[in-house]
């Protein structure tokens, strides 16, 4: 379990402020809001890349805003993470891309790498495209990519940072499905930030709306359709 606890972040102005929830096990959270409400502020915050100004983030009881840089690269390795523009090495093949995390984390041979890297490329459905640069991929397979990179080490938590954002609606269509048969087949508890409410319809267990820096809901979709908010009804209109 994932909990989050009177974050306060702080750039300029407040971004974040009081923010509090929790992520249970098996769980697909996608926390909701328009641009620039901090949701990707909150994600960074929630896997050690910033500080907030106050507030703790546990996992399962290890407060990670207080690890050192050895504990937090032990709670990264149960953690994968999707950036939003993918992150992709341009240096690199697709398969030294994904296979990365193992290489600068794990002890392994080249055959259990190759075996890893070679199942998660099958995952995603780029399997065969392993020799080719990030140049001469897709938007739609760099996505892929990133995911790949993100499921290789079998992590417990997956974080998706604006996943269908910049692709056309069938490519959006096919990550948002991707990313739901992975949560179910590998079981790996989901968290999306993302203001695309046709994807927060079609994946999430649990929606955390995040407006005017605070945390407004923490509930099902059916319970937010229920909300008399303007900003909150303005996901509805198609």
């Amino acid at each position: 379990m994932i909990k989050v606890e009177n974050i306060y972040k702080k750039f300029s102005e407040w971004v974040l402020e009081d923010v509090n929830f929790d992520v249970k096990k098996g769980e697909f959270v996608i926390i909701l809001g328009r641009s620039g409400a901090g949701k990707s502020v909150l994600f960074k915050i929630m896997v050690g890349l910033l500080k907030p100004e106050r507030g703790r983030v546990l996992y399962d009881d290890f407060n990670i805003v207080d690890a050192n840089e050895k504990e937090l690269i032990n709670i990264r390795k149960k953690i994968g993470f999707v950036f939003q523009g993918s992150a992709l090495f341009d240096s690199m093949t697709l398969f030294e891309n994904v296979a990365l995390p193992l290489v600068e984390h794990y002890k392994l041979t080249k055959k259990e790498i190759e075996r890893k890297v070679l199942a998660s490329l099958e995952a995603v459905d780029l399997r065969g495209y392993e020799k080719l640069y990030p140049s001469e991929l897709s938007g739609g397979m760099k996505k892929r990519g990133a995911i790949a990179r993100a499921i290789v080490a079998n992590p417990e938590y997956i974080f998706y940072d604006e996943p269908t954002t910049g692709l056309d609606p069938d490519t959006a269509e096919k990550i948002m499905n991707l990313t739901k048969r992975l949560w179910r087949e590998m079981n790996i508890t989901s968290l999306a930030v993302t203001h695309d409410f046709h994807f927060t319809k079609n994946v999430a267990t649990k929606i955390i709306w995040l407006y005017n820096k605070k945390v407004r809901f923490i509930g099902t979709i059916e319970e937010f359709k229920k909300i008399e908010h303007k900003e909150a009804r303005a996901y509805f209109i198609e």
